[in-house]
């Protein structure tokens, strides 16, 4: 936080600016590498305490604020009127939200759309990350879930598989749809109760 408040408050044409680029950059890729070993190596129980994913939703969104606007994304939200609670971990909830979010922002060109939705039905609760990116190649659709796969430089290949395995812990499922240079999206299936 404290690099990101020097950044913003150095003018566009100051030297320092490049190097602590550079760090904020390395940070973010370290605490990436080191939480996601962690989270795939223990995974734990999740918590079953009565959360409002909407608010989880605009907590992952606030965090990510920053990489939707660099890539001016045209961010759309569609959230009922009407919270109905469900049980669960948020902590661990929140992980899978921001770990799609990541995905879906870094798969999508400037000025693209990012759609953040909400639904309820009698059994469960549905969150949907869309993006009108690049999509996910048909040969590597099957394996996205697996551990260690990317179609990232930098990436892990951690984050999805860790999503799935929280997602399951949770008694749901993760649904995606996708066509190659339009986009995808992922649905995330919850049980109203834990």
């Amino acid at each position: 936080m404290i690099v990101q408040i020097l950044l913003s408050e150095l003018s566009s044409q100051d030297s320092k600016r490049e190097p602590l680029g550079i760090i904020l950059t390395e940070i973010g890729r370290l605490e990436k590498i080191i939480s996601n070993l962690l989270g795939f190596a223990r995974p734990s129980k999740p918590q079953a305490v009565l959360i409002a994913l909407s608010e989880i939703l605009e907590t992952c969104i606030l965090l990510l604020q920053n990489q939707i606007s660099k890539l001016e994304l045209d961010l759309i939200r569609s959230f009922p009127d009407h919270e109905i609670r469900i049980t669960g971990d948020p902590d661990r909830l929140k992980q899978v939200f921001l770990n799609i979010l990541k995905n879906a922002i870094e798969a999508s060109s400037s000025k693209g759309t990012l759609s953040v939705g909400l639904l309820y039905t009698i059994e469960e609760a549905i969150v949907s990350i869309s993006d009108s990116g690049s999509g996910i190649q048909k040969e590597k659709i099957k394996n996205i879930f697996d551990p260690f796969m990317t179609t990232k430089d930098e990436g892990t290949g951690l984050g999805l598989s860790i999503a799935l395995r929280i997602v399951e812990d949770h008694g749901g499922r993760i649904e995606v749809e996708t066509t190659e240079r339009m986009g995808s999206k992922f649905s995330v299936h919850l049980p109203r109760t834990l």
